[in-house]
């Protein structure tokens, strides 16, 4: 089918919809704070002026069809951050208490899931929440059937709720349910709740993209390269499979444009069954000498994959590199910078962000410096790591049957018996995730078998260096919760509480400490 002929369709599909009132695209009334600009006042095609921080768009509902709709909004503005909210008026007037903050995107279609029913009788729109230039470039409501929406509803609460994590649908429901019967409410609007729940966030001062132009820094000369006493060769392991040629090349291409030279890419493709990713492989590998490339004989995984490459690594230093990911183009200047200030380290890892599918940077990781409790509970380590080959080789490389936290298995068998002065942070971005369908980077959940091979690492690390101590799953998927035996005797815990004239708050406070402690062994001192 052409691509003008799916437009016709997809045109003609929606006017129907909007006939029988199951596609929504509201005229919305300009309320308090808002001014419309004049032609002479556009900037940057930014057509309303927010006055205040509670500029309103109001809507009169007439003839919907009730139900589920999956609201998209499209709001570019002037702000490092901005955030829309919605407002339902359901017979009882506009409240606070049926409002839904959604934080937007430049240039993106922001989604989601709202219920309009019978009742409903208007809505309200504040585009921002602080005074700016703004203009709605979408906004519609789209039906949706019911068990569509549900099925969306109970996807998202199980992949991002933690008090439901991965939990099944049916059970997940059937519980969801129960909680509502529980607290009297309607089980709609309970499920509502804890969908709106996972979108809790963070109204932040300024965004990503303002970090990153207040932080523009000076690129590498050769001068700073030749300034280097020592100039290790790092080379980058890179585990391949069947990965979309342009995706491949980006990656190459990101370590082919590295400012610092003595590197050597190690390329092990997992027996490809893709065609174009072969062909581009052997195509890259004639693109540099430093680029080398092994072909697996049979689909070993990602372990087995990368230990490939390790075996025609020469480098001082290996670093891991994804294959659909990127480096900046300092990375390895960078690192090399950090290998020539600890000559003693044999573990040096980055900052890092993401790149979504326009190719735009989010998401940063901004990390700590060395963590052994933190490292039992998240691999906060990951990209960009760089390790001694040296050590990397005697530990026999990735385990095979960790496939998904191999690196976090990697890190917590190599950081044993390190000092913490051998474990280096470096407090820089210098790694991109690649944000796609398929990819842990754009959800956890994408690889849900990460999870549990996490877990196992962590167990192994705890029954070697700690016994008794056991690993169970966190609330968010990827994190684990370390439970510590008690030792023997068990410490004494003092419990100190502050009070004046207030009994009536005092009494269930030490009513709950004394029914709801299990440990014993604990002194509650009142001060009054």
């Amino acid at each position: 089918m052409s691509r003008s002929i799916s437009k016709q369709l997809s045109i003609i599909l929606r006017l129907l919809l909007q006939l029988v009132g199951l596609y929504r695209c509201p005229k919305w009334k300009a309320g308090k704070g808002v001014r419309r600009k004049s032609k002479k006042e556009f900037a940057e095609n930014r057509n309303w002026q927010a006055l205040d921080e509670d500029p309103q768009f109001n809507y009169l509902v007439k003839a919907w069809w009730p139900g589920w709709y999956m609201l998209e909004l499209t709001i570019n503005h002037d702000q490092p951050s901005g955030t829309a909210s919605l407002y339902f008026d359901r017979g009882n007037g506009l409240s606070e208490y049926d409002r839904i903050d959604i934080p937007l995107k430049q240039d993106r279609l922001c989604k989601r899931l709202v219920y309009i029913s019978r009742a409903t009788r208007a809505i309200r729109l504040d585009p921002l929440a602080s005074p700016g230039q703004f203009t709605i470039k979408t906004c519609r409501f789209v039906w949706l059937t019911p068990g569509f929406a549900l099925s969306r509803l109970l996807r998202r609460i199980a992949a991002m709720h933690p008090d439901y994590s991965e939990m099944p649908h049916d059970q997940l429901l059937q519980q969801l349910k129960a909680e509502a019967t529980e607290k009297q409410q309607h089980w709609r609007e309970w499920v509502q709740s804890r969908y709106q729940m996972t979108f809790n966030y963070n109204r932040a001062e300024s965004n990503y993209q303002h970090w990153l132009q207040q932080r523009a820094e000076e690129s590498v000369t050769e001068k700073d390269i030749y300034r280097l006493k020592h100039q290790p060769l790092i080379s980058i392991l890179v585990p391949v499979f069947n990965t979309p040629p342009d995706l491949l090349h980006s990656c190459i291409e990101s370590v082919h444009k590295q400012r610092y030279s003595n590197w050597q890419l190690c390329i092990a493709d997992d027996c490809s069954t893709s065609t174009s990713t072969r062909e581009a492989l052997a195509a890259l590998e004639k693109l540099d000498d430093r680029i080398n490339v092994v072909w697996c004989s049979e689909n070993g995984h990602i372990c087995a994959t990368t230990n490939s490459a390790l075996e025609i690594a020469q480098g001082e230093y290996c670093a891991l590199l994804d294959h659909d990911d990127e480096l900046i183009d300092d990375a390895l200047y960078q690192v090399a910078l950090a290998i020539n200030k600890h000559a003693d380290a044999l573990l040096f890892y980055s900052d890092e962000d993401k790149l979504d599918e326009f190719g735009n940077r989010c998401d940063p990781h901004f990390k700590p410096q060395w963590n052994p409790d933190l490292i039992l509970s998240q691999n906060y380590i990951c990209h960009l790591g760089v390790y001694s080959t040296e050590r990397l080789r005697k530990l026999g490389g990735f385990r095979i049957g960790y496939e998904g936290s191999q690196d976090h298995d990697l890190v917590l068998r190599f950081t044993q018996g390190l000092s913490v002065d051998q474990i280096i942070h470096i407090p820089r971005v210098l790694y991109h995730w690649r944000a796609v369908a398929g990819s842990t980077a754009l959800a956890s959940t994408e690889k849900s078998y990460t999870h549990h091979s996490g877990l196992a690492a962590v167990q192994d690390y705890l029954e070697a260096q700690h016994p008794g101590a056991n690993a169970q799953l966190g609330n968010v998927p990827n994190s684990y919760r370390v439970l510590w035996p008690i030792p023997a005797p068990a410490p004494l815990v003092t419990l100190l509480v502050p009070t004046r004239d207030g009994v009536e708050i005092l009494q269930p406070c030490v009513d709950a400490i004394l029914e709801g402690t299990e440990y014993r062994n604990f002194e509650l001192i009142i001060l009054d």
